[in-house]
């Protein structure tokens, strides 16, 4: 979701740089603006978009093997017995019956609606003496348990419960388990200092310590273990994702990968690198580029490229950005333009510089991480929410009350001052960008980056990964997956003879949002199940029932459709098909256009693929 990484930082002084200079209150816990933008289908409003009852009240039309689990077959232990349950490395500290119907989330009263009758079970995992991992597995206890098992990943640095997770994962008949990842400290980075066994815990091992005590707790609970196993996490969850499927390549049978922060230490000198840019140094939190100069950006940029990639020359974002060649001549700045109406010649430069993304400062001029796309830069839910900041009374990316600040500074300081430097009075100025990420990339990317392109042994024992990012995503810069993706087809050659692409398409594929932000929301269709529904209870319309469908009945998606949840009274519906990346949208030039069926999903003739395969790459941008 947009606020997926900040889900839970806390009310505290936050300092950016060294000194007195650069402190900044964060008067609003995030934490609740997060589980306000995550409940499903706030953006809509209910007049102007497609809704549907929770799909646990709705039988799955794709995938009936496995039925119901009848309510008397309960065996072994009831739901308060399971308190009595002894846990190797761990505890069960309470059990309860919650009865059908709407429940407060524990961490903020958040209300969850529509649930089923559950079993509610909180435990702790304590695999070393500085680790405290806690979880919770919810397991519909009214006769609509399905026999599967969802695990939820989380975002940011963590510290809480996915509770809204949970919730959706019980209303599908999901037993579902969600881990704080080790912290408690609710998003605050700080959880670290002096807990060096935490960044092993935040990094992997927390989720095999849930996915392995959530699975005993089903079976004892259920007489069984689940039948089926399935993971989705966007963001950090992404990366947790990525993570079961490299390291625990046996734990699932199909994984949901949304925007995954995978390579977590170069994702974050990223996070510095266009903070850098922003705020002059040595505390300036007045960034270079105001939000308001945004609009002039994504405008020009809209009718240099918007209808010459698929879409619609309407079309608020870009269908294919890495084809877009921006000219910032018509909004650079001359003598005679008056005061914010043009952009700088240093202010375009700083743009360039964030398009792209960091590189090496020894010399050798190479990419850290890849840049961000154009095309929606003026987009709440974008630059102004993560790079620029956002004035008071600016537009919001949902209900949120966010600082006037990038999040991107924030997360960067974050990281490189409690995991790297074990100090809060870091500065993020004084980062270089070469002997600095080789220390983040040694002392930490072991625990923490999920970039092993090697998932033979996922593959062999039959799993299935779908991958999805928002082209608009200004968090995690959306050709990191499509790096990933390549990565994988060329080390899934090297390591199964005559494997070809065809058999990377058998189980992972990857699907590009267009005019998707960070998770979820932007001017795109970007609901589908990821964290808001889709327009059906489908595997047409929904991720989680794609995977699903592809696992259980061997039917793999090859385009999946996204609404629009209308941000305004004036902000039209539409609907949009996702595709089985290269290929992308294209409208067919007759139809309405706001229904999926009159669009195509067409390759590209020529697509970026990964910067490593220059032969099959673009040009590099040209100005």
């Amino acid at each position: 979701m947009p606020l997926a990484w900040i889900a839970g930082i806390d009310a505290r002084y936050v300092r950016l740089t060294n000194g007195s200079h650069g402190m900044i209150r964060l008067r609003t816990i995030f934490l609740v603006a997060a589980a306000i933008l995550m409940a499903l289908g706030l953006w809509a409003p209910a007049s102007s978009a497609k809704t549907f009852p929770p799909i646990g009240t709705i039988p799955n039309p794709d995938s009936n093997k496995l039925m119901p689990f009848p309510v008397d077959q309960f065996a072994r232990m009831s739901c308060k017995d399971l308190i009595t349950l002894k846990l190797a490395q761990g505890n069960i500290l309470k059990t309860e019956v919650i009865p059908a119907g709407t429940y407060p989330a524990p961490n903020n009263g958040f209300p969850l609606m529509n649930l089923p009758k559950f079993c509610r079970v909180v435990g702790v995992a304590t695999p070393t003496s500085d680790s405290l991992i806690g979880f919770e597995v919810w397991i519909p206890y009214d006769g609509s348990y399905r026999r599967r098992y969802l695990q939820v990943g989380n975002g940011g640095f963590s510290g809480d419960i996915g509770y809204i997770g949970l919730a959706e994962g019980i209303r599908r008949g999901y037993a579902t388990a969600s881990t704080d990842d080790g912290s408690q400290r609710h998003g605050s980075a700080d959880f670290v200092l002096g807990h060096p066994q935490k960044v092993t815990d935040y990094g992997h091992r927390a989720l095999k310590q849930t996915t392995d005590k959530a699975k005993f707790i089903v079976k004892t609970l259920m007489g069984t273990y689940p039948e089926r196993s399935y993971f989705h996490g966007c963001s950090n969850g992404g990366r947790e994702a990525l993570m079961e499927a490299q390291r625990y390549p046996n734990d699932f049978d199909g994984i949901v990968v949304g925007a995954p922060a995978n390579y977590f230490t170069h994702q974050f000198t990223g996070f510095v690198w266009n903070s850098q840019q922003i705020y002059p140094p040595p505390a300036s939190v007045i960034p270079n580029i105001p939000s308001s100069l945004l609009p002039i950006l994504s405008s020009a940029v809209q009718a240099q490229c918007a209808g010459h990639d698929g879409g619609l020359s309407s079309d608020k974002f870009l269908t294919n950005p890495p084809a877009c060649r921006v000219n910032f001549a018509p909004i650079t700045c001359t003598a005679s333009s008056p005061p914010g109406t043009c952009l700088t010649l240093a202010q375009v430069g700083i743009v360039k510089a964030i398009y792209d993304g960091p590189v090496r400062d020894d010399g050798s001029n190479a990419r850290i991480f890849p840049g961000f796309e154009p095309g929606a830069e003026a987009h709440a839910c974008n630059w102004g929410m993560w790079i620029t900041g956002k004035p008071t009374g600016g537009a919001q990316c949902g209900p949120e009350a966010l600082p006037h600040i990038g999040l991107q500074a924030l997360f960067g300081w974050g990281f490189f001052g409690f995991f790297v430097n074990h100090s809060a009075l870091y500065n993020i100025h004084a980062l270089n960008f070469s002997s600095d990420i080789d220390n983040a990339d040694a002392t930490l990317g072991p625990d923490l980056n999920a970039i092993d392109p090697d998932l033979h042994v996922f593959h062999d024992h039959g799993g299935k990964l779908i991958q999805y990012h928002g082209f608009d995503d200004t968090a995690v810069a959306p050709q990191n997956s499509i790096d990933y993706w390549a990565q994988v087809d060329i080390r899934m050659r090297a390591v199964e003879p005559g494997f070809s692409h065809a058999d990377l398409d058998n189980f992972y594929r990857l699907f590009m949002a267009p005019g998707m932000s960070h998770c979820a929301g932007g001017p795109g269709a970007t609901a589908f199940g990821n964290l808001f529904n889709g327009s059906a209870p489908d595997a047409d319309h929904d991720v989680l029932r794609a995977m699903e469908h592809w696992v259980e009945d061997g039917v793999a998606p090859e385009r999946i459709v996204a609404q629009h949840l209308a941000e305004s009274p004036s902000d039209p519906y539409f609907e949009r098909p996702l595709c089985v990346y290269p290929k992308l949208p294209h409208y067919n030039g007759s139809g309405d256009p706001n229904v999926a069926a009159n669009w195509s999903c067409v390759a590209p003739s020529r697509f970026p693929v990964i910067h490593y395969l220059p032969e099959r790459l673009l040009p590099e941008r040209r100005y």
